[in-house]
């Protein structure tokens, strides 16, 4: 969802931010689109294996009822409002995002009465559109705000990777996918967790900044999901890299002789 900042943003009420969450039914599209092949988060990018999880968090629930109520107190959607969801077409070994996002935008017209329009995208062009070129919350292109978007992320068991790409606010890290242009206490943790080599330090912070961001309703997590790799007739073997899920280390690949 962009964004949370400064500028006017549906999304800085954390009521449109639960509502928004508790619309749409994420284990039903985990079970159908994803075959069961994905793993529910209740923190964007934090799964077991990642340093410092706390398992004590669960993925929200399904509630339509208490999204209905939550959506008409904080007004949303407010008259006229028409939300663009860019689809990501290239989210590399996960091809059911955009069938995911368009799942999501249904419950949410069905659920909150919210107009979906839906836009196909790749990276590269998603990418300058949310792009912040002056602090607190400029963006390259105004119009993305209050809108939303499919982010793809990768799970790798350090969180710091995260907070660089998805998590922290685009004004310190200017993290690509991250909801959130201007900052907060947070960050700070974020920040105090890159100073620090205690591994117990860096997992408390972890467990702090997961709770915070659970607590708040940022943004919509689905889940980890099992990645599809295809090998063609002339490959005898390829094994992804460990901790690296993108299908890179071209140099891994055996050939069929």
């Amino acid at each position: 969802m962009c964004c949370i900042g400064t500028a006017p943003s549906l999304f800085n009420d954390i009521k449109v931010r639960k509502a928004l969450n508790l619309a749409a039914d994420m284990d039903t599209i985990a079970k159908t689109i994803f075959k069961d092949e994905i793993v529910r988060q209740a923190v964007f990018n934090y799964t077991k294996d990642v340093w410092g999880f706390d398992p004590s968090l669960k993925p929200y629930p399904y509630d339509p009822t208490e999204a209905q109520r939550l959506a008409k107190e904080a007004g949303f959607p407010p008259p006229g409002y028409k939300m663009t969801m860019y689809l990501r077409t290239d989210a590399i070994g996960i091809p059911d995002i955009v069938a995911a996002g368009e799942a999501v935008g249904t419950y949410w017209k069905r659920n909150l009465g919210v107009d979906v329009n839906y836009q196909l995208i790749e990276q590269a062009r998603l990418d300058p559109l949310l792009t912040l070129v002056e602090p607190p919350d400029k963006f390259q292109a105004a119009g993305i705000w209050n809108n939303t978007w499919t982010p793809r992320s990768s799970v790798v068991p350090d969180p710091g990777q995260a907070f660089n790409a998805t998590m922290g606010c685009k004004q310190i890290f200017n993290a690509s996918h991250s909801s959130r242009a201007t900052c907060s206490e947070v960050d700070d943790w974020m920040l105090e967790y890159f100073k620090t080599a205690d591994p117990k330090a860096r997992d408390a912070l972890s467990l702090k900044i997961q709770k915070w961001y659970h607590e708040n309703y940022i943004p919509v997590p689905l889940g980890a999901a099992n990645q599809i790799f295809a090998l063609g007739p002339k490959v005898g073997a390829y094994h992804p890299h460990p901790g690296f899920p993108y299908a890179e280390y071209i140099e891994y690949v055996e050939p069929k002789r």
